[in-house]
Order: structure tokens, then C-alpha cells, then sequence
């Protein structure tokens, strides 16, 4: 039995070059982050001291006559109905 010859494989003449990558540019999603919970003892050294100011600054003036940015300020972030209710208690 006759074998054939063993053909060699086709040598390179040339190195096989991929064509360049496209570099995309990396868009990475927006970093959401927690809002810091605070522990209650900590919380309650946030949230005290402030309250008693405004406890005495509304206490002294109702109407906020002497702080107009204030009273400026709540209208802005109480609708009127909110003011209303905080206005009865």
C-alpha cells in the first residue's frame, strides 16, 4: 500500500492581522447611592436641637414677621393645605 505524500500546510507569508478594534467608550451607569440611615441615637441628635429652634423661633414670632426668608421658605415647601393643618395643632 502505497501512502500519499504528506502535503505540509501553507506557510504564512505574511502574520494574520486582525483589523483594529474599535475602542467604544465605556459609559458606566450613574452611581446610585443610599441615603445614609443614621442610628436613632444619632438621629435623634440631628433632629432634636434644630426642632427646638424652630420651636422657639415660632414660638416668638407665629406669623414669622421678623424672618420673611423663613416664612417664604415654609410657604415653598407646605402647600396650603399643610400650613393649614400645622397652623390648627
Amino acid at each position: 500500500v502505497k501512502r500519499a505524500p504528506e502535503v505540509p500546510p501553507p506557510a504564512r507569508t505574511a502574520p494574520e492581522v486582525l483589523p483594529p478594534r474599535r475602542e467604544t467608550p465605556q459609559v458606566l451607569p450613574p452611581v446610585r447611592r443610599r441615603p445614609e440611615v443614621l442610628p436613632p441615637v444619632r438621629q435623634q441628635a440631628a433632629v432634636f436641637p434644630p426642632r427646638e429652634v424652630a420651636t422657639g423661633i415660632i414660638a416668638q414670632d407665629p406669623e414669622l414677621t421678623d424672618h420673611p426668608e423663613l416664612g417664604v421658605e415654609v410657604d415653598l415647601m407646605l402647600g396650603d393645605n399643610e400650613a393649614e393643618f400645622l397652623m390648627k395643632s
